[in-house]
């Protein structure tokens, strides 16, 4: 990968984080990610060699810069690629900092969340202003190997390409943790009765409830087993925006940036609705030329994201509101990076790199109603 692409490559990532994120995580690593931009240059592959041969030769520093190193690329990379985490707000935690949960709605509530054994679990009802601690869990990347020196070119500058390795490593299997949790925050009837812990929303006795959502599951009336994403399905996610009223949660309105991910193999919706006939306005324009992944309509800004590890069969676009449905806590300050130079690998010319990194997340209940599923078509 030459300069170029890298930086090319970068600036597709600062993009991507600032159109998914939410915004404090967004601020974050786009600035990371710029800073990482900027320090390419000609001499930043023969830094990154410098670094590895100090590094080999004991220097601790060197050592030290080039974990470090490693696990910032790999971090940002992650938190910008990686779909899922767009509907989650992330901490990174100081390294003696344990996660919790702090129940501020006036309802008990009740936080998802995967315990240490990789199971899923369950708090017990938190009360108003009490709390409910995240496990942490840690999670290995694969091995990689990389070639160390070419017989004409000297030193090889794979190394660094192992850090998109661990990123997309770790990228996949992060989504494979939290897609399931996003989908189970979709409840074909919202939960209102019953012990309040278990409720998605109690509203207050002023409220009348036949305005309120039943559900965060849409399903436009005109599906057939062929139907795509198209303009009714935004018209479904405006009236359950709307639907809310205004000032209806504490924490603040839903965003106008709206963000769409959907299986990959299912974004042509909008380019199926029309032909070059179409009568020219904005809108048509706009699907022209964005494909109609990025538009403007009915007041909001939408991005739809395609995610290949979306299964189609689910026929499903998840609604990123702007709100989070859950944190994502990290600890980079115990991530662990470990390369494998031992004679063996060495005379193969080859070393092996790999990566542990400690994450957590929870979604309480009642945050639920920040994300929607579109069911788009019918079953074949």
């Amino acid at each position: 990968m030459n300069i170029h692409k890298k930086k090319q490559y970068l600036g597709g990532l600062i993009a991507r984080a600032s159109a998914m994120l939410m915004p404090a995580t967004a601020a974050t690593v786009v600035a990371n990610l710029t800073e990482m931009q900027e320090g390419i240059g000609e001499d930043s592959d023969a830094k990154m060699v410098e670094m590895i041969r100090g590094a080999k030769a004991g220097d601790k520093d060197q050592q030290s810069a080039l974990a470090e190193l490693r696990v910032f690329t790999t971090d940002n990379f992650l938190l910008a690629s990686s779909n899922p985490l767009s509907f989650f707000e992330v901490i990174n935690l100081a390294d003696s900092d344990e996660p919790y949960i702090e129940n501020t709605s006036r309802q008990e509530i009740t936080v998802r969340y995967i315990g240490e054994d990789g199971r899923a679990k369950k708090s017990q009802p938190i009360r108003f202003e009490k709390n409910a601690r995240v496990e942490l869990y840690s999670l290995t990347s694969d091995e990689y190997e990389y070639f160390i020196r070419d017989l004409y070119k000297g030193n090889v500058k794979t190394p660094a390409l192992a850090n998109v390795d661990l990123a997309r490593d770790l990228m996949f299997k992060t989504n494979k943790l939290l897609w399931p949790y996003i989908q189970g925050a979709l409840y074909a009837d919202f939960n209102l009765t019953g012990p309040k812990a278990g409720r998605v929303y109690v509203p207050h006795s002023t409220i009348n409830v036949a305005n309120l959502p039943q559900s965060n599951i849409l399903t436009p009336a005109s599906n057939t087993t062929t139907t795509l994403w198209r303009k009714e399905c935004m018209d479904a996610v405006i009236g359950y925006i709307t639907s809310w009223g205004t000032d209806a949660f504490t924490d603040g309105e839903f965003s106008k940036e709206i963000k769409v991910v959907m299986p990959s193999s299912q974004m042509t919706g909008f380019l199926q609705e029309l032909q070059f006939t179409s009568f020219p306005n904005s809108k048509v324009e706009q699907v022209f030329e964005n494909a109609g992944l990025q538009m403007s309509y009915g007041g909001y800004n939408w991005t739809l994201m395609g995610d290949n590890t979306l299964d189609p069969s689910l026929r499903t676009a998840f609604v990123n509101l702007g709100k989070p449905l859950g944190y994502f806590f990290t600890k980079t300050s115990q991530d662990e990076v470990f390369v494998d130079d031992s004679v063996l690998l060495r005379k193969n010319n080859k070393e092996s790199i790999s990566q542990n990194k400690v994450l957590g997340f929870g979604l309480p209940i009642n945050w639920s109603v920040n994300v929607i599923g579109v069911v788009y078509q019918t079953a074949p």
